[in-house]
């Protein structure tokens, strides 16, 4: 996700992320990735973490559904059609 997001150019000073090797793995992303649950495993205290996954998920799926009703009160096909992609 962070690969994608830095591809796209939506936020401008990560672009460093977007980079991918020969495979199409993107280890910079991977790297930062694997640093972040590191140092959430270290702090060895599930309560400090658990809040943030959770109010990650909560918020992704919120904008997915959101999304998905004022399209479908549009009636715009071209959401559904990335959809199913």
């Amino acid at each position: 996700m962070l690969q994608a997001i830095a591809a796209d150019g939506v936020i401008p000073f990560i672009n460093i992320f977007s980079v991918t090797n020969l495979k199409g793995e993107p280890r910079r992303a991977l790297y930062l990735t694997a640093t972040i649950a590191e140092t959430g495993v270290l702090l060895a205290n599930v309560d400090y973490i658990a809040p943030i996954i959770t109010m990650y998920v909560f918020h992704t799926a919120t904008s997915t559904t959101t999304t998905t009703f004022v399209f479908l009160l549009l009636r715009c096909r071209e959401w559904f059609e990335v959809l199913r992609s």
